[in-house]
């Protein structure tokens, strides 16, 4: 059975309502765009995919911070970015839009340079 007949099987039983998931989702991304706005997240991160599986993708304010591969376990590297760089996290796509945009490009061979600002304080060497 495919996990979506799961998923809605399970909304039904539970008699989940649309609208309020609508809400949750809107004051969802209104707690993002103000944390954001009011510089309160050092690092935003989101998932990306990509022909090697999922990709994390983590930037502070100088830029991007990683690129974390499905395989390290993206709690884990969220953990590690939290001790080595800043516990205030939060997952939000707009500041990583450009970097999705590239890789994406990239991906499809549309790309082949990277216009893009890197914070690298991670970097080791």
């Amino acid at each position: 059975m495919p996990t979506r007949d799961i998923a809605a099987r399970l909304a039904a039983a539970l008699d989940v309502d649309a609208d309020a998931d609508d809400a949750l989702s809107a004051q969802r991304s209104a707690f993002i765009e103000r944390a954001v706005g009011e510089d309160l997240v050092d690092v935003s991160y989101r998932t990306l995919d990509s022909p090697f599986g999922l990709l994390l993708l983590a930037a502070g304010r100088n830029g991007l911070l990683r690129i974390a591969f499905e395989l390290e376990d993206h709690a884990a590297v969220l953990a590690r970015l939290a001790i080595d760089v800043s516990p205030r996290l939060l997952e939000s796509r707009r500041p990583l839009d450009a970097v999705a945009r590239q890789l994406e490009e990239y991906f499809a061979g549309r790309r082949r340079r990277f216009d893009l600002h890197v914070d690298l304080r991670l970097a080791r060497g």
